[in-house]
């Protein structure tokens, strides 16, 4: 076999991959910065400087210590710009406060979901009652006991939200007067518009959050990619950590799917679709319309087709958020490697949770026969 015809060798990767490099891109790392700004405004003005700083009672000392433990060289004007934005911003105090159980950014972008579902009963209902001169507030009933959670969330828009008797699950949303007329009711396009800027400016904050904090800290290489032949990267980060290697590839052996932090507006961050939408009010927040817009070319699809490969996934969830590009991928692979995060108190790690997903991305009968036959196989990878 000459070397032409030899299968390429493409790596699939997701934010594990920058977790097992140290950097602090994880969900749970960007919110401890959104749920304390002061406090983080402080630590990071102190490391900054090198003066003398003594933290007591942060609670996320320890993690903004590593997090900032090389940050000579992050741009002190623009960090300040992040935590200004993230001070006012709506999306930033719904992530704060809303108390879901996330353990990633699949969950991040899935909790946008109810978020969303509200907005679009909100500007959708017929309103009957919009307000007076003295009480400027569109008045909206909506269907669900739960609504007065999620309205709490949102003071820029809500500006109160109550139950309609004892008996009634029913409750009485109260639009915010810059977004309501007394004799029109819900300013629809308004309200749409400023939720949607304030969602870029969220994005906006996280990219410089990325360039500026987590991408300024040192780490090794590991052994595992050093040793690693690579043709093509597909990369679901909006980080470009893949390029401290030598695998020697030029803009097109690498696709990334979500965009780049070093694009500014590039990245992909929303949800895959917003179901009742009949009118396409939200279609700004689904990923197919974003790669659109940002013009950011499927080059894996050319990756996929351009003759024989083998698939190496480490660092995704293998979610079926992703299902678009991981079904054809892994299809199409001669073979497909899978590592999983092995811990020392547990030996099978996410394993469990990855067979399940492919089972759910393939269907449990490919699935089996793939995982039988050798053409996936699932490795530990000490995390």
């Amino acid at each position: 076999m000459t070397r032409e015809n030899k299968a390429r060798e493409v790596l699939l990767i997701g934010n594990g991959f920058d977790l097992a490099h140290g950097l602090h891109t994880s969900y749970e790392d960007f919110l401890s910065v959104v749920k304390d700004l002061d406090g983080f405004s402080t630590y990071y003005y102190k490391k900054k400087t090198n003066s003398v700083y003594h933290p007591r009672g942060l609670k996320e000392a320890d993690r903004w210590d590593d997090m900032l433990s090389n940050i000579e060289n992050s741009n002190m004007e623009e960090v300040y710009q992040m935590l200004d934005i993230l001070k006012n911003n709506s999306w930033a105090q719904y992530y704060a406060n809303c108390n879901a159980e996330i353990d990633g950014w699949v969950d991040f972008e899935r909790e946008m979901i109810p978020a969303l579902n509200f907005y679009n009963y909100i500007v959708n209902y017929n309103c009957s009652t919009r307000g007076t001169q003295e009480k400027p507030y569109a008045r909206v009933v909506h269907p669900e006991q739960g609504t007065r959670r999620m309205a709490h969330l949102w003071p820029k828009y809500i500006y109160r939200c109550g139950g309609l008797g004892e008996n009634s699950q029913e409750q009485a949303v109260l639009i915010q007067s810059a977004f309501s007329d007394i004799t029109y009711g819900v300013k629809k396009k308004q309200l749409l518009k400023s939720l949607l800027d304030e969602l870029d400016e969220f994005e906006q904050a996280f990219e410089i959050y990325l360039r500026e904090i987590a991408m300024q800290k040192p780490f090794a290489k590991l052994p595992l990619f050093e040793n690693m032949k690579v043709s093509n990267v597909i990369s679901f980060n909006y980080t470009p950590t893949f390029l401290n290697y030598p695998w020697g590839l030029c803009d097109t052996d690498v696709c990334h799917v979500h965009g780049s932090i070093y694009e500014p507006g590039s990245i992909i961050f929303g949800v895959n679709k917003v179901d009742n939408d009949a009118e396409y009010l939200f279609k700004e927040y689904e990923k197919a319309y974003q790669r659109l817009t940002y013009n950011l070319k499927p080059a894996y699809k050319r990756f996929l087709k351009n003759g024989e490969y083998n698939l190496t996934i480490f660092g995704h969830s293998l979610d079926v958020t992703d299902e678009g590009i991981l079904n054809p991928a892994i299809k199409g692979a001669k073979k497909t490697t899978i590592y999983y995060r092995e811990t020392e108190d547990n030996r099978d790690g996410d394993k469990n949770s990855k067979i399940k997903n492919l089972m759910i991305l393939l269907g449990d009968k490919e699935a089996d026969e793939k995982l039988s036959n050798g053409r996936i196989e699932l490795k530990p990878y000490m995390g």
